[in-house]
């Protein structure tokens, strides 16, 4: 390998010269790529935890903004949900730290602890859903029950909490997309590239009669 790149290196290297129109379709993936890039910068800014591995949604933050666009019917404060028979905490952990709490069918628990539980107002066929939500929810509460029962609201109904459920996936699904497409982006880039230097594919040639071997003539038995 050289040390040194000269000007005349440089010069060497095969630099395609396309028309606009050959450019264009570089130009409009570069373009796609920047932009998913800018919204992932800005949804990091936002809370969320982005890595190519994992992604960490930020719960609360997603939860206002879905109660600001479900205002009907009105949201409820934390502490409200067990009138409402939605779910209930077990008393010892109204006080307790509630970062470790799991959905486990249609409680949620610590470990073999039941921390919550899904109330009489929520079918049958949605309990282990509602749990999953609730225990998201809980799980992102800066502080115990006891604390954030006037400081959080939450969905006043059934349908609610299962609608956040759904929102709350779609913006973790919408970071997997962007990130998917971006590598897509990177493989259709490589692709065009190699295309302009490889060209079409060309047939290859027939193979040349060996002399002396007569070529066979009729059909096939």
């Amino acid at each position: 390998m050289k040390e040194d790149v000269y000007p005349d290196d440089i010069k060497a290297i095969p630099v395609k010269l396309l028309p606009p129109e050959a450019q264009a379709p570089f130009i409009e993936r570069a373009r796609e790529r920047h932009r998913l890039w800018a919204e992932l910068t800005v949804m990091a800014q936002q809370g969320f935890r982005i890595t190519p591995a994992n992604v960490e949604i930020p719960i609360l933050a997603l939860l206002e903004q879905y109660l600001a666009g479900h205002p009907i019917p009105r949201p409820i404060q934390l502490y409200q949900a067990p009138a409402t028979r939605l779910f209930w905490v077990n008393e010892p952990w109204l006080t307790r730290d509630l970062a470790r709490v799991r959905a486990v069918g249609d409680a949620v628990k610590v470990r073999g602890d039941v921390v919550a539980e899904v109330g009489a107002a929520v079918p049958a066929s949605q309990r282990e859903r509602f749990a999953q939500v609730l225990a998201r929810v809980l799980a992102a509460l800066p502080s115990t029950f006891a604390d954030q029962g006037e400081l959080t609201r939450v969905p006043a109904d059934v349908d609610g909490w299962l609608a956040l459920g759904d929102f709350l996936d779609a913006a973790r699904q919408g970071v997997r997309d962007r990130q998917a497409r971006i590598k897509a982006i990177g493989r259709e880039i490589d692709d065009l590239a190699r295309a302009l230097y490889n060209g079409p594919a060309h047939p290859s040639p027939a193979p040349r009669p060996v002399r002396g071997v007569r070529e066979p003539t009729g059909p096939l038995l």
